[in-house]
């Protein structure tokens, strides 16, 4: 894999210093911008030719004229992953809606992160136990519920074998993610 240049907007100091440093020592990985505000972001994209942008939606207050989608749309190659610390489903599906196809959890451990940024940079999607734990758990209330499985057969697949207690990784690699 050819080097990762990354984005990381993040406004929490901790976080933000925590990525920079894990990415710093990981071979093929590069910081190429820190950014702490919504217009810092645009500008670090129109500069920079990230292939992955970390970004904590919550650190953000998106507007409908300069919106995700919009930064998204303006700059199709950049992958987005997003930085969540709890989100909840009604989020969950917004992000989705308008093309989100990755999540990271904070409090995965350090080769969870790096993998997540792997899968980001190569164009798969990447979720999150607890984003998946989410997931399920919707999907079992709606099940409980009597309402229609909004899952594609692939999701429920992952379901099944995050029930029989496979890893984020091994789930990728069985399903040649």
């Amino acid at each position: 894999m050819k080097q990762v240049d990354i984005i990381i907007a993040e406004n929490h100091f901790l976080v933000r210093e925590g990525l920079v440093s894990l990415i710093g020592r990981t071979p093929g990985f590069e910081v190429a911008k820190v950014v702490e505000v919504q217009y810092e972001l645009v500008g670090a994209l129109t500069t920079n030719n990230a292939a992955v942008v970390m970004l904590d939606c919550s650190s953000f207050e998106f507007d409908a004229d300069n919106g995700l989608q919009s930064i998204m749309q303006s700059f199709p190659t950049a992958y987005f992953l997003v930085l969540v610390n709890g989100i909840t489903h009604n989020e969950l599906v917004s992000l989705q809606e308008i093309g989100i196809k990755n999540f990271l959890s904070k409090s995965c451990n350090e080769e969870e992160i790096l993998y997540a940024i792997e899968t980001t940079a190569l164009g798969k999607k990447y979720y999150s136990e607890s984003v998946l734990d989410l997931l399920i758990s919707k999907s079992a209330r709606r099940s409980n519920n009597h309402e229609s499985n909004s899952l594609t057969s692939a999701e429920l697949e992952i379901v099944k074998l995050i029930s029989e207690g496979l890893t984020t990784k091994q789930i990728a690699g069985q399903r040649h993610l």
